[in-house]
């Protein structure tokens, strides 16, 4: 394996893959502020837990301190964090939610849907954006075992696996997407299986970022190029 932790691109795909296309270029500003009622902003790092009755609840990461909670409603909710703020984030989401920070976002357990996304008329939809870094929390917060996570993924810098050397745990299973700059092993402490959330094709995370080069084939499940008239 490959001893820096990050992949080695030869043993991804070891058939060789060729785009003919230039290098997707991130965007600078993964999101624009939502000026909306439907909004939460964090000006310390937090911790946010879903709840399947539609509802969030969130408590600042400091030595004491209370719970609150806010339900997310029928429209689009959107969780923004100020500058070098971390939100740390786990449950089950009913609703339609963007989580935001500039600089991390840390997944401490599982992230399910309320509802089952393979199923007709599914609508929740979780988004994960971040320009910095999105992290698998350590072992003694995740707690053994496989870690699910259902939402879309977007960290312009990197998507990390914290202590990925340590023993094995079991799977990470991402049902939705994922987009990073660049990715931490995940091996030995998890086997990754990421599974494509056909909804994406058509409908997206609310505030979720678009390339406007790209898309994805919904026949192939390929990215390709868009042509501009």
């Amino acid at each position: 394996g490959d001893d820096t932790g990050y992949l080695n691109r030869r043993k991804m795909f070891p058939g060789g893959i060729e785009t003919r296309v230039r290098r997707i270029a991130l965007p600078e500003r993964a999101f624009a502020s939502a000026s909306t009622p439907q909004s939460q902003r964090f000006e310390h790092d937090t911790a946010l837990t879903f709840h399947a009755d539609g509802s969030f609840a969130w408590r600042a990461l400091e030595a004491v301190a209370d719970e609150s909670r806010r339900d997310l409603g029928d429209e689009p909710f959107y969780l923004i964090a100020a500058d070098e703020v971390a939100l740390h984030v786990q449950g089950t989401v009913d609703g339609k939610v963007l989580v935001y920070s500039p600089s991390r976002i840390v997944i401490t357990g599982d992230l399910y849907y309320a509802g089952d996304p393979r199923e007709p008329h599914a609508d929740d939809y979780l988004g994960l954006v971040t320009e910095g870094a999105v992290e698998i929390a350590e072992p003694e917060l995740t707690g053994p075992g496989d870690l699910d996570v259902y939402a879309s993924i977007y960290a312009g810098r990197r998507f990390v696996v914290r202590e990925f050397r340590s023993r094995r745990s079991g799977v990470l299973r991402i049902h939705g997407s994922l987009t990073a700059g660049t990715l931490t092993a995940s091996e030995p402490r998890y086997g990754t299986h990421i599974e494509f959330d056909n909804r994406l094709t058509t409908m997206r995370a609310p505030g979720f970022p678009l390339s406007d080069r790209y898309e994805l084939d919904s026949s192939s499940g390929e990215w390709r190029t868009v042509t501009t008239h």
